[in-house]
């Protein structure tokens, strides 16, 4: 269990964090190998191995039979406008690390792609800034804390998200707190804009 890897996104935590805390609370039951010793990179062993096996067990029965129906259903390109749309609804998570990293220059080419692909993209739907030469850069606030010199911590098993440590899952937090859609009040409209985000974000792990 010790090759953290950041998840790939975090637009769906804030929706989670409910089941993620009673997750964690009373996860501490699974057992170890036999005659497994501690490992101090991963002092959280047995939470983390409940975690994970949860975690398979929701990915397949809902999760990948989901996605893959949606492969099926949504052409290509109506799932590149989803994709394109939701990076786009997100994307001030990197603008403000950029800055916060002292990466001003990325900053500034980030901030115009965003109101690039806001305004000509259809609200993101199409990526027209890539093809201007403005790239997509990535990052989070993980990586702020990492530069800003917080260590990592330990290993740990997020439920839904997978692996990653206690600095990145604070950072997480602060993400999800820095992009428009954590204040959108209305259910109506927060509950499917998470679902489909889920759901395209599954579909793009599936080869």
């Amino acid at each position: 269990m010790l090759t953290p890897e950041r998840p790939a996104r975090s637009r769906y935590l804030r929706a989670l964090l409910p089941t993620t805390a009673l997750l964690m609370t009373v996860a501490g039951c699974a057992t170890l190998p036999p005659n497994a010793k501690p490992d101090p990179r991963d002092r959280w062993e047995r939470m983390n191995r409940s975690i994970y096996t949860f975690n398979v067990k929701v990915d397949h029965a809902v999760l990948r039979p989901t996605a893959r129906t949606y492969v099926k259903v949504v052409p290509r390109g109506g799932r590149t406008a989803i994709n394109n749309f939701m990076t786009n609804l997100t994307y001030t998570t990197t603008i403000i690390n950029d800055f916060l990293q002292g990466h001003f220059k990325d900053g500034g080419t980030d901030t115009v792609r965003l109101v690039v692909n806001t305004v000509f993209g259809l609200g993101g739907l199409f990526d027209v800034a890539t093809p201007s030469g403005l790239d997509r850069h990535s990052a989070d606030f993980g990586q702020t804390l990492g530069k800003w010199g917080v260590h990592s911590g330990p290993y740990v098993m997020l439920p839904f998200l997978g692996p990653s440590t206690v600095r990145d899952s604070v950072g997480l937090l602060a993400d999800e707190y820095s992009t428009p859609r954590a204040y959108i009040s209305d259910p109506w409209i927060r509950w499917p804009i998470f679902t489909v985000d889920l759901i395209d974000h599954r579909a793009g792990l599936l080869d």
